[in-house]
C-alpha cells in the first residue's frame, strides 16, 4: 500500500467513516482490486452493500441500501425541509440543444482524468442547476410523505 493510499484511508478513518465495499471491484487476469467505494460515518442506517456478480466488463457494480426512518407523527409541531429537483416539467428539447453546443473538444485534448472529470461533472451539475434547480420545501412532520407508504416501508424493513 503506498504512502498516499494509507493517508487517504487514514483520513477517511479519523473522521468516523468506514468503507461499506470489502470485496474486489476490479478483477483482471493476474489481479483483484477494490477502486469503487462507497463511504459513511453512519453504518446503522446502512442495511446492506456490496458488489454484483455481472460480467459485463473488468469493474463489478457496487450498491448500498440504506434504512429510511420516517417516523413523521412523533413531532407534530416541528417542520422538516425537503430538498428535490422537478423533472417533470423541462423542456427536454432545450436541454438537449445546450447539451449539443457544448464544446467537446476539451475532452478529446491531453488531460488528466482529474481535471476531465471535474470538467464533465461541472458541466452536468451545472446543466441541472440551470434546467432543473433544486426547489425546498417546508413541511410539517405530521404530514406524511406521498412517496412512502406502508408497502415501501416494509420492503425497507
Amino acid at each position: 500500500m503506498n504512502r498516499d493510499h494509507k493517508n487517504f484511508k487514514e483520513m477517511f478513518r479519523n473522521n468516523g467513516f468506514s468503507q461499506l465495499i470489502d470485496k474486489p471491484t476490479r478483477i483482471v487476469r493476474n489481479t483483484m482490486t477494490c477502486i469503487d467505494h462507497i463511504y459513511t460515518n453512519k453504518t446503522i442506517n446502512i442495511r446492506k452493500s456490496g458488489t454484483l456478480d455481472i460480467n459485463i466488463s473488468d469493474h463489478k457494480p457496487i450498491f448500498t441500501i440504506r434504512s429510511i426512518n420516517f417516523n413523521l407523527r412523533k413531532n407534530k409541531d416541528k417542520h422538516i425541509v425537503l430538498l428535490y429537483r422537478k423533472w417533470r416539467n423541462i423542456d427536454m428539447q432545450v436541454l438537449i440543444n445546450s447539451v449539443q453546443s457544448l464544446n467537446l473538444e476539451f475532452y478529446f485534448e491531453d488531460q488528466e482524468f482529474d481535471v476531465l472529470y471535474d470538467q464533465y461533472f461541472g458541466h452536468i451539475y451545472n446543466f441541472q442547476e440551470k434546467f432543473v434547480p433544486i426547489i425546498e420545501k417546508r413541511v410539517k412532520t405530521a404530514q406524511k410523505v406521498k412517496f412512502i407508504n406502508s408497502e415501501i416501508i416494509k420492503l425497507i424493513n
